[in-house]
This record gives C-alpha cells, sequence and structure tokens, in this order.
C-alpha cells in the first residue's frame, strides 16, 4: 500500500481499515507562504513517503513563485511540517483581483489534497484573505480561473470539494445546483473581435 513503518527511510506493506490522510493544516502569510501539513490517521507508526507540494497562481500583476513543486521525503502519522514558499510580485486587488494560489499536496497511493487561497501580494510580502471570515455565510464558493477549463467547488475552509472540467475555457457566471452545473457562460470564440462595446458569450 506504499506506507511507512517505523523510520521514514523503512517502506513496507501494509493493509490498514484507516490509512493515514494527508491535511493542510495552515497557510499563513509573511515573507512568502507558509505551509503546514501533517499526516493523520489512527495508526500511529505508520507514514507515506515522497509527499510533494504543487502551487499554482492565478491573477495578479507579475506575481512569481520562483519554484512551483516542494519536495517533503516523508512523514509518520501525527508528525508535520512547514514548507516556506517564496512569492514576489504586485496583487492587491486594488485595479485587478486579488491574486489566487492553488496549493496542492499529494503522494504516491493516497489521495492528494488542494486547497484555494486568495491573497494580497506586495513585493515579498503576502497576506492571505481568510475563507472562515464571521462574516461570510455557510455554504460554497463556485470559482473558475480566468481561461481555464476547470471550474472548482470550495467549502469556507478553501479546501476543494468537487471539480468539473469543460471543453471551453470560463467567461462570466456559473449557476450551481446540489452538485451539477446546470449553466455555464462561454465565451464566443471572440466573435467580432474588433466589436469594443462588451464581449458576448454562449449559455449552456
Amino acid at each position: 500500500m506504499g506506507y511507512i513503518s517505523g523510520q521514514v527511510g523503512c517502506l513496507k506493506a501494509y493493509v490498514v481499515d484507516d490509512p493515514p490522510r494527508l491535511k493542510i493544516c495552515n497557510i499563513s502569510g509573511g515573507l512568502g507562504l507558509t505551509v503546514e501539513i501533517k499526516l493523520v490517521g489512527n495508526n500511529s507508526g505508520f507514514g507515506l513517503r515522497d509527499i510533494s507540494l504543487s502551487i499554482n497562481v492565478t491573477r495578479g500583476v507579475m506575481v512569481n513563485v520562483p519554484k512551483g513543486i516542494y519536495d517533503i521525503p516523508g512523514l509518520l502519522v501525527g508528525e508535520s511540517t512547514e514548507v516556506v514558499i517564496d512569492i514576489s510580485g504586485i496583487g492587491l486587488g486594488i485595479k485587478n483581483k486579488c491574486p489566487v494560489f492553488s496549493i496542492k499536496v499529494s503522494a504516491p497511493k493516497t489521495k492528494p489534497v488542494e486547497k484555494i487561497i486568495i491573497t494580497r501580494v506586495l513585493g515579498p510580502f503576502v497576506g492571505v484573505i481568510e475563507n472562515n471570515d464571521p462574516r461570510s455565510f455557510e455554504g460554497y464558493n463556485l470559482y473558475t480561473p480566468e481561461y481555464s477549463t476547470k471550474t472548482y467547488l470550495i467549502n469556507n475552509g478553501g479546501e476543494i470539494v468537487h471539480t468539473w472540467r469543460s471543453n471551453y475555457i470560463q467567461d462570466y457566471q456559473h449557476i450551481c445546483w446540489k452538485t451539477e452545473i446546470l449553466s455555464e457562460v462561454l465565451p464566443r470564440d471572440l466573435i467580432q473581435p474588433l466589436c469594443l462595446a462588451g464581449l458576448a458569450g454562449v449559455l449552456r
């Protein structure tokens, strides 16, 4: 099954009822982003190795992530580690939308976990806009990155609970009911490219 027993360097095969699970415990700002990753489960002494963290950014003006993938040798159940991610650029959400980061943690033979956070970036400093603001309503957020064919359903903790894929890039709006996207507004393949009055789309 790819679980570790004892020390991180010793790999053994086990069949367990409750396999260890990766969890993104906290994402904090400051000088870059700091991501806390923990391995949770009921079987102490078990673990995972070859863990990787990947990060992608959308929106923001010249927001740069010099290193997109970070390797973690391994974790035992109950252990946690922090990954510090260098970020630079400008994205304050004044004239343009705030930068959005997608952070994914994965390991062989286990379910990956992914969180999306909204931030403000000024030089090397990053401020995380809390997803669990007490003023927010209970429920979910439907989010599609610009020029992406993916749509994410995100809870108030920033965790992705469902992902849809489309053959088209997003344009403006999605309407969601239960677990299905009822309709989405799609670009009309740049019809009348010289028309500056607005941008039309297709509703499906």
